[in-house]
Protein backbone atom coordinates (compact mmCIF):
# COMPACT_ATOMS: atom_id res chain seq x y z
CA UNK A 1 0.00 0.00 0.00
CA UNK A 2 2.82 2.47 0.95
CA UNK A 3 3.73 2.15 -3.30
CA UNK A 4 0.20 3.68 -4.15
CA UNK A 5 1.48 7.18 -4.07
CA UNK A 6 4.48 6.41 -5.37
CA UNK A 7 3.01 4.54 -8.34
CA UNK A 8 0.17 7.23 -8.60
CA UNK A 9 2.94 10.11 -9.18
CA UNK A 10 4.67 8.12 -11.70
CA UNK A 11 1.65 6.99 -14.16
CA UNK A 12 0.29 11.10 -13.67
CA UNK A 13 3.92 12.01 -14.50
CA UNK A 14 4.15 10.10 -17.83
CA UNK A 15 0.29 10.26 -18.89
CA UNK A 16 0.89 14.00 -18.71
CA UNK A 17 3.87 13.55 -20.94
CA UNK A 18 1.81 11.17 -23.43
CA UNK A 19 -0.18 14.51 -23.91
CA UNK A 20 2.87 16.57 -25.08
CA UNK A 21 4.86 13.68 -27.25
CA UNK A 22 1.43 12.54 -28.83
CA UNK A 23 -0.84 15.07 -28.86
CA UNK A 24 -4.18 14.10 -30.93
CA UNK A 25 -4.43 14.25 -34.59
CA UNK A 26 -6.32 17.27 -34.75
CA UNK A 27 -6.14 20.73 -36.33
CA UNK A 28 -4.70 23.27 -33.71
CA UNK A 29 -6.84 23.99 -30.28
CA UNK A 30 -9.86 26.60 -31.01
CA UNK A 31 -8.98 29.66 -30.17
CA UNK A 32 -12.49 31.26 -30.84
CA UNK A 33 -14.18 29.13 -27.58
CA UNK A 34 -13.17 28.48 -24.33
CA UNK A 35 -11.82 24.59 -24.44
CA UNK A 36 -12.74 21.91 -21.77
CA UNK A 37 -15.75 22.83 -21.67
CA UNK A 38 -19.58 20.93 -20.87
CA UNK A 39 -23.15 22.57 -22.22
CA UNK A 40 -24.73 23.88 -19.36
CA UNK A 41 -27.91 23.54 -21.35
CA UNK A 42 -27.45 19.55 -20.98
CA UNK A 43 -27.88 19.77 -16.85
CA UNK A 44 -31.59 19.77 -17.65
CA UNK A 45 -31.84 16.56 -19.48
CA UNK A 46 -29.59 14.14 -17.31
CA UNK A 47 -29.79 12.95 -13.92
CA UNK A 48 -28.07 11.79 -11.04
CA UNK A 49 -27.37 7.58 -12.69
CA UNK A 50 -28.39 6.39 -9.12
CA UNK A 51 -31.08 8.25 -7.94
CA UNK A 52 -32.30 10.09 -10.66
CA UNK A 53 -31.76 13.19 -8.63
CA UNK A 54 -30.83 16.73 -10.15
CA UNK A 55 -27.63 17.64 -10.95
CA UNK A 56 -25.92 21.07 -10.04
CA UNK A 57 -22.22 22.33 -10.34
CA UNK A 58 -20.44 21.58 -7.26
CA UNK A 59 -17.07 23.52 -6.82
CA UNK A 60 -17.39 23.91 -2.83
CA UNK A 61 -16.66 20.24 -1.47
CA UNK A 62 -13.12 20.08 0.02
CA UNK A 63 -12.94 16.47 -1.25
CA UNK A 64 -13.23 17.67 -4.76
CA UNK A 65 -11.55 21.12 -4.43
CA UNK A 66 -8.50 20.17 -6.72
CA UNK A 67 -11.15 20.48 -9.35
CA UNK A 68 -11.84 24.00 -11.15
CA UNK A 69 -15.69 24.66 -11.88
CA UNK A 70 -16.31 27.77 -13.66
CA UNK A 71 -18.76 28.53 -15.66
CA UNK A 72 -20.51 31.26 -18.74
CA UNK A 73 -24.28 31.53 -19.50
CA UNK A 74 -23.67 27.85 -21.69
CA UNK A 75 -19.99 26.35 -20.90
CA UNK A 76 -19.04 24.78 -17.86
CA UNK A 77 -14.62 24.05 -17.79
CA UNK A 78 -13.84 21.05 -15.75
CA UNK A 79 -15.17 20.31 -12.34
CA UNK A 80 -17.75 18.19 -10.56
CA UNK A 81 -21.69 17.52 -10.94
CA UNK A 82 -23.22 17.03 -7.83
CA UNK A 83 -26.82 14.90 -6.72
CA UNK A 84 -29.18 17.28 -4.73
CA UNK A 85 -30.97 14.21 -3.53
CA UNK A 86 -28.34 11.68 -3.10
CA UNK A 87 -25.13 14.12 -2.66
CA UNK A 88 -22.96 11.26 -5.22
CA UNK A 89 -20.40 13.27 -7.22
CA UNK A 90 -19.22 12.55 -10.94
CA UNK A 91 -16.66 14.46 -12.48
CA UNK A 92 -16.21 16.92 -15.54
CA UNK A 93 -12.87 16.29 -17.62
CA UNK A 94 -12.25 17.62 -21.04
CA UNK A 95 -15.97 18.56 -21.31
CA UNK A 96 -17.15 14.83 -21.07
CA UNK A 97 -19.11 14.04 -17.42
CA UNK A 98 -18.79 10.78 -16.34
CA UNK A 99 -22.31 9.62 -15.29
CA UNK A 100 -21.62 6.31 -14.05
CA UNK A 101 -22.33 4.77 -10.67
CA UNK A 102 -20.63 3.53 -8.72
CA UNK A 103 -18.20 5.91 -9.52
CA UNK A 104 -15.16 3.85 -8.61
CA UNK A 105 -15.94 0.73 -10.69
CA UNK A 106 -15.95 2.80 -13.58
CA UNK A 107 -12.64 4.49 -13.33
CA UNK A 108 -10.93 0.97 -12.25
CA UNK A 109 -12.59 -1.00 -15.36
CA UNK A 110 -11.65 2.17 -17.57
CA UNK A 111 -8.31 3.51 -15.90
CA UNK A 112 -6.29 3.44 -19.03
CA UNK A 113 -8.33 4.84 -21.02
CA UNK A 114 -9.44 7.40 -19.16
CA UNK A 115 -6.09 8.61 -17.98
CA UNK A 116 -4.74 8.27 -21.73
CA UNK A 117 -7.12 10.18 -23.28
CA UNK A 118 -7.57 12.76 -20.51
CA UNK A 119 -3.77 13.46 -20.38
CA UNK A 120 -3.69 13.61 -24.45
CA UNK A 121 -6.29 15.98 -24.66
CA UNK A 122 -5.80 18.54 -22.64
CA UNK A 123 -7.01 17.86 -19.21
CA UNK A 124 -5.42 20.45 -16.23
CA UNK A 125 -2.68 18.92 -14.12
CA UNK A 126 -5.35 19.28 -11.42
CA UNK A 127 -7.66 16.91 -12.75
CA UNK A 128 -4.94 14.40 -13.26
CA UNK A 129 -4.24 14.58 -9.65
CA UNK A 130 -7.75 14.04 -8.51
CA UNK A 131 -7.46 11.69 -11.42
CA UNK A 132 -4.34 10.00 -9.53
CA UNK A 133 -6.01 10.65 -5.82
CA UNK A 134 -9.00 8.16 -6.54
CA UNK A 135 -7.47 4.52 -5.18
CA UNK A 136 -9.56 2.84 -6.98
CA UNK A 137 -8.14 4.15 -10.22
CA UNK A 138 -5.13 1.86 -9.85
CA UNK A 139 -6.41 -1.17 -7.84
CA UNK A 140 -5.86 -3.36 -10.87
CA UNK A 141 -2.61 -5.38 -11.11
CA UNK A 142 -3.00 -5.00 -14.68
CA UNK A 143 -4.76 -2.02 -16.54
CA UNK A 144 -8.21 -3.11 -18.14
CA UNK A 145 -9.14 -1.49 -21.46
CA UNK A 146 -11.47 -1.24 -23.88
CA UNK A 147 -11.29 -1.46 -27.60
CA UNK A 148 -11.75 2.26 -27.47
CA UNK A 149 -8.10 2.59 -26.07
CA UNK A 150 -7.28 1.70 -29.81
CA UNK A 151 -6.88 4.81 -32.32
CA UNK A 152 -7.49 3.42 -35.41
CA UNK A 153 -10.86 1.68 -34.36
CA UNK A 154 -12.19 5.17 -33.53
CA UNK A 155 -10.70 6.67 -36.92
CA UNK A 156 -13.06 3.51 -38.29
CA UNK A 157 -15.95 4.62 -36.69
CA UNK A 158 -15.21 8.08 -37.58
CA UNK A 159 -15.66 7.11 -41.22
CA UNK A 160 -18.35 5.24 -40.66
CA UNK A 161 -20.40 7.87 -38.94
CA UNK A 162 -19.58 11.34 -41.52
CA UNK A 163 -18.53 9.78 -44.62
CA UNK A 164 -20.00 9.14 -47.54
CA UNK A 165 -19.64 5.61 -48.87
CA UNK A 166 -18.32 7.14 -52.18
CA UNK A 167 -15.27 8.25 -50.11
CA UNK A 168 -14.00 5.24 -48.50
CA UNK A 169 -10.94 3.68 -49.58
CA UNK A 170 -11.02 0.25 -50.91
CA UNK A 171 -8.52 -2.20 -51.88
CA UNK A 172 -8.87 -2.04 -55.69
CA UNK A 173 -11.78 -1.53 -58.24
CA UNK A 174 -13.83 -4.84 -58.18
CA UNK A 175 -13.64 -4.91 -54.05
CA UNK A 176 -15.21 -0.82 -54.14
CA UNK A 177 -17.61 -2.39 -56.75
CA UNK A 178 -18.46 -4.94 -54.78
CA UNK A 179 -19.25 -3.44 -51.58
CA UNK A 180 -19.91 -0.37 -52.65
CA UNK A 181 -23.26 -2.24 -54.30
CA UNK A 182 -24.15 -4.16 -51.17
CA UNK A 183 -24.22 -0.53 -49.12
CA UNK A 184 -24.68 2.20 -51.61
CA UNK A 185 -25.98 4.34 -48.97
CA UNK A 186 -24.23 5.28 -45.31
CA UNK A 187 -26.25 3.15 -42.32
CA UNK A 188 -26.81 6.35 -40.74
CA UNK A 189 -28.43 7.65 -43.98
CA UNK A 190 -30.80 5.25 -43.94
CA UNK A 191 -31.64 5.00 -40.46
CA UNK A 192 -32.26 9.23 -40.42
CA UNK A 193 -34.71 8.27 -43.12
CA UNK A 194 -36.61 5.61 -41.49
CA UNK A 195 -37.04 7.72 -38.24
CA UNK A 196 -37.91 10.31 -40.27
CA UNK A 197 -40.82 8.22 -41.63
CA UNK A 198 -42.12 7.13 -38.14
CA UNK A 199 -41.50 10.51 -35.92
CA UNK A 200 -43.40 13.09 -38.01
CA UNK A 201 -42.35 15.96 -35.48
CA UNK A 202 -39.78 18.57 -35.54
CA UNK A 203 -38.97 19.10 -31.22
CA UNK A 204 -38.65 17.45 -28.23
CA UNK A 205 -35.44 15.60 -26.37
CA UNK A 206 -33.95 12.66 -28.11
CA UNK A 207 -31.39 10.40 -26.13
CA UNK A 208 -28.49 8.02 -28.57
CA UNK A 209 -27.49 5.35 -26.25
CA UNK A 210 -24.40 4.03 -27.39
CA UNK A 211 -24.12 6.89 -29.53
CA UNK A 212 -20.36 5.80 -30.56
CA UNK A 213 -18.83 9.01 -32.37
CA UNK A 214 -22.21 11.14 -32.91
CA UNK A 215 -23.21 10.63 -36.81
CA UNK A 216 -26.38 9.77 -35.78
CA UNK A 217 -26.37 12.95 -33.29
CA UNK A 218 -25.09 15.07 -36.41
CA UNK A 219 -27.79 13.85 -39.06
CA UNK A 220 -30.86 14.16 -35.92
CA UNK A 221 -29.71 17.57 -34.48
CA UNK A 222 -32.06 19.76 -36.62
CA UNK A 223 -35.51 17.29 -36.27
CA UNK A 224 -34.72 17.74 -32.14
CA UNK A 225 -34.47 20.64 -29.71
CA UNK A 226 -31.84 19.05 -27.98
CA UNK A 227 -29.80 15.47 -27.95
CA UNK A 228 -28.40 13.66 -25.53
CA UNK A 229 -25.61 11.01 -26.71
CA UNK A 230 -24.40 8.38 -24.02
CA UNK A 231 -21.57 6.20 -24.35
CA UNK A 232 -19.45 3.69 -22.05
CA UNK A 233 -16.30 4.94 -23.58
CA UNK A 234 -14.93 8.21 -22.74
CA UNK A 235 -12.92 7.98 -25.60
CA UNK A 236 -15.73 7.82 -28.12
CA UNK A 237 -17.48 10.55 -25.83
CA UNK A 238 -14.13 13.10 -26.32
CA UNK A 239 -14.43 12.38 -30.41
CA UNK A 240 -18.37 12.83 -30.75
CA UNK A 241 -17.50 16.09 -28.68
CA UNK A 242 -14.84 17.32 -30.83
CA UNK A 243 -16.68 16.33 -33.98
CA UNK A 244 -19.87 18.26 -32.74
CA UNK A 245 -19.26 20.76 -30.41
CA UNK A 246 -15.42 21.15 -31.80
CA UNK A 247 -14.79 21.08 -27.61
CA UNK A 248 -12.06 20.45 -26.26
CA UNK A 249 -10.58 20.46 -29.62
CA UNK A 250 -11.75 20.55 -33.32
CA UNK A 251 -11.53 17.25 -34.76
CA UNK A 252 -12.16 17.71 -38.60
CA UNK A 253 -10.40 14.58 -40.33
CA UNK A 254 -10.05 11.02 -39.82
CA UNK A 255 -7.29 8.56 -40.48
CA UNK A 256 -8.53 5.49 -42.23
CA UNK A 257 -6.16 2.38 -42.30
CA UNK A 258 -5.06 1.32 -45.56
CA UNK A 259 -2.50 -1.56 -46.16
CA UNK A 260 0.53 -2.22 -43.74
CA UNK A 261 0.98 0.54 -41.51
CA UNK A 262 -0.69 3.24 -44.89
CA UNK A 263 -3.25 5.65 -43.47
CA UNK A 264 -5.76 7.95 -45.88
CA UNK A 265 -6.54 11.13 -44.14
CA UNK A 266 -9.78 12.24 -45.08
CA UNK A 267 -11.56 15.54 -44.39
CA UNK A 268 -14.62 15.95 -41.98
CA UNK A 269 -17.15 19.30 -42.68
CA UNK A 270 -19.90 18.63 -40.09
CA UNK A 271 -21.63 22.20 -38.76
CA UNK A 272 -21.21 22.90 -34.94
CA UNK A 273 -24.51 20.90 -33.02
CA UNK A 274 -25.03 23.52 -30.20
CA UNK A 275 -28.07 21.43 -29.04
CA UNK A 276 -26.01 18.34 -28.35
CA UNK A 277 -24.51 17.12 -25.28
CA UNK A 278 -22.36 13.77 -25.25
CA UNK A 279 -21.47 12.02 -22.03
CA UNK A 280 -20.40 8.72 -20.63
CA UNK A 281 -22.87 6.52 -19.08
CA UNK A 282 -24.24 2.85 -18.88
CA UNK A 283 -27.01 1.55 -20.96
CA UNK A 284 -28.88 -0.09 -18.03
CA UNK A 285 -28.46 2.61 -15.88
CA UNK A 286 -28.84 5.62 -18.04
CA UNK A 287 -28.27 9.37 -16.08
CA UNK A 288 -31.84 10.56 -17.59
CA UNK A 289 -34.71 11.25 -15.31
CA UNK A 290 -37.79 8.88 -15.91
CA UNK A 291 -40.57 9.60 -18.89
CA UNK A 292 -38.14 13.09 -19.71
CA UNK A 293 -37.59 11.55 -23.78
CA UNK A 294 -39.84 12.54 -26.22
CA UNK A 295 -37.66 9.36 -28.28
CA UNK A 296 -35.10 6.98 -27.20
CA UNK A 297 -32.83 5.19 -30.17
CA UNK A 298 -30.25 2.49 -29.20
CA UNK A 299 -28.15 1.27 -32.30
CA UNK A 300 -26.48 -1.65 -32.87
CA UNK A 301 -25.52 -2.15 -29.00
CA UNK A 302 -27.99 -4.81 -27.64
CA UNK A 303 -26.06 -7.54 -28.23
CA UNK A 304 -23.13 -6.04 -26.86
CA UNK A 305 -24.04 -4.92 -23.95
CA UNK A 306 -23.96 -6.67 -20.65
CA UNK A 307 -27.22 -6.70 -19.74
CA UNK A 308 -29.63 -6.36 -22.83
CA UNK A 309 -32.66 -6.42 -20.89
CA UNK A 310 -31.04 -3.70 -18.70
CA UNK A 311 -31.03 -1.82 -21.97
CA UNK A 312 -34.44 -2.21 -23.16
CA UNK A 313 -36.21 -2.02 -19.82
CA UNK A 314 -34.28 1.83 -19.25
CA UNK A 315 -35.66 2.86 -22.96
CA UNK A 316 -39.03 2.43 -21.64
CA UNK A 317 -38.62 4.42 -18.32
CA UNK A 318 -36.65 7.04 -19.85
CA UNK A 319 -39.52 7.23 -22.85
CA UNK A 320 -42.38 9.76 -21.92
CA UNK A 321 -46.07 8.56 -23.09
CA UNK A 322 -46.33 8.66 -27.13
CA UNK A 323 -42.28 8.69 -27.47
CA UNK A 324 -40.81 6.94 -30.02
CA UNK A 325 -38.64 4.04 -29.38
CA UNK A 326 -35.86 3.16 -32.17
CA UNK A 327 -33.91 0.18 -32.06
CA UNK A 328 -31.68 -1.28 -34.31
CA UNK A 329 -29.49 -4.73 -34.36
CA UNK A 330 -27.94 -7.22 -36.51
CA UNK A 331 -28.43 -9.56 -33.32
CA UNK A 332 -24.16 -10.96 -33.77
CA UNK A 333 -24.89 -12.70 -30.31
CA UNK A 334 -21.15 -13.19 -28.35
CA UNK A 335 -20.56 -14.92 -25.15
CA UNK A 336 -17.01 -12.52 -25.06
CA UNK A 337 -20.08 -9.54 -24.47
CA UNK A 338 -23.26 -11.06 -23.03
CA UNK A 339 -22.85 -13.85 -20.92
CA UNK A 340 -25.29 -16.49 -22.88
CA UNK A 341 -28.00 -16.27 -20.13
CA UNK A 342 -28.84 -13.21 -21.09
CA UNK A 343 -29.40 -13.29 -24.87
CA UNK A 344 -32.66 -12.58 -26.15
CA UNK A 345 -33.11 -15.36 -28.12
CA UNK A 346 -33.79 -19.29 -27.54
CA UNK A 347 -33.86 -22.45 -29.28
CA UNK A 348 -37.74 -21.77 -29.79
CA UNK A 349 -38.01 -17.67 -30.39
CA UNK A 350 -35.10 -15.39 -31.85
CA UNK A 351 -34.67 -11.73 -31.29
CA UNK A 352 -37.45 -9.94 -33.44
CA UNK A 353 -39.95 -12.55 -32.22
CA UNK A 354 -38.07 -11.43 -28.46
CA UNK A 355 -38.46 -7.76 -29.36
CA UNK A 356 -41.72 -7.57 -30.89
CA UNK A 357 -43.43 -9.77 -28.13
CA UNK A 358 -41.41 -7.16 -25.50
CA UNK A 359 -43.03 -4.09 -27.42
CA UNK A 360 -46.45 -5.43 -27.33
CA UNK A 361 -46.28 -6.52 -23.52
CA UNK A 362 -45.00 -2.49 -22.92
CA UNK A 363 -47.91 -1.19 -24.36
CA UNK A 364 -46.08 0.04 -27.30
CA UNK A 365 -47.11 0.08 -31.01
CA UNK A 366 -45.25 -1.24 -33.58
CA UNK A 367 -44.35 1.95 -36.37
CA UNK A 368 -42.29 0.00 -38.41
CA UNK A 369 -39.42 -2.46 -39.51
CA UNK A 370 -36.78 -2.12 -42.02
CA UNK A 371 -33.41 -4.30 -42.50
CA UNK A 372 -30.67 -2.33 -43.49
CA UNK A 373 -27.09 -2.91 -44.45
CA UNK A 374 -24.04 -1.75 -42.42
CA UNK A 375 -20.75 -1.92 -43.60
CA UNK A 376 -17.44 -1.54 -41.23
CA UNK A 377 -14.51 -1.00 -43.16
CA UNK A 378 -11.11 -1.84 -40.87
CA UNK A 379 -8.83 -1.19 -43.48
CA UNK A 380 -8.82 -1.59 -47.43
CA UNK A 381 -8.91 -5.43 -47.48
CA UNK A 382 -11.22 -6.24 -44.27
CA UNK A 383 -14.29 -5.54 -43.78
CA UNK A 384 -17.40 -6.29 -41.88
CA UNK A 385 -20.98 -6.69 -43.64
CA UNK A 386 -24.30 -7.08 -41.59
CA UNK A 387 -27.58 -6.84 -42.27
CA UNK A 388 -29.32 -4.88 -39.43
CA UNK A 389 -32.85 -5.09 -38.15
CA UNK A 390 -34.28 -1.83 -37.50
CA UNK A 391 -37.57 -1.34 -35.16
CA UNK A 392 -39.30 1.54 -35.14
CA UNK A 393 -42.13 1.56 -31.95
CA UNK A 394 -44.44 4.04 -30.16
CA UNK A 395 -44.75 4.17 -25.66
CA UNK A 396 -48.62 4.29 -25.98
CA UNK A 397 -48.76 4.49 -21.86
CA UNK A 398 -47.50 6.22 -19.21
Amino acid sequence: EDLYPIARKYLMVVHAALGRICPPPTAALSRDRRWLQMNIRALTHVACPACKGQLVLDGESSSISVLMVHHSDTDVLEGMLRCTSCRLAYPIMCGVAILCHPLEDYLLDHSAEVAIFASQWGASARTLRWLGSQQSFFMSGDYRTTSWDNVSSLNMYLGMHYLDPQQIPFGDDDMASLFRGLSSVSFYDALEVFIDQIYDLTSGVLVDIGCNVGGLLHRLRKKFDFLVGIDISFAAALYARSILLRSPHRLDRCRLRTAGSGVAELQIDVPIASNVEVVVGASDQLPIALGTMTAACAANILEIVHDPMGLLDEMDRVLCKGGTFIHTSPYYWRADRSPISKWLCSDTIDTEEYLLKWLSERGCSVRGVKEIPWLLRHYDRYFQYYLVQVIGGQKMRA
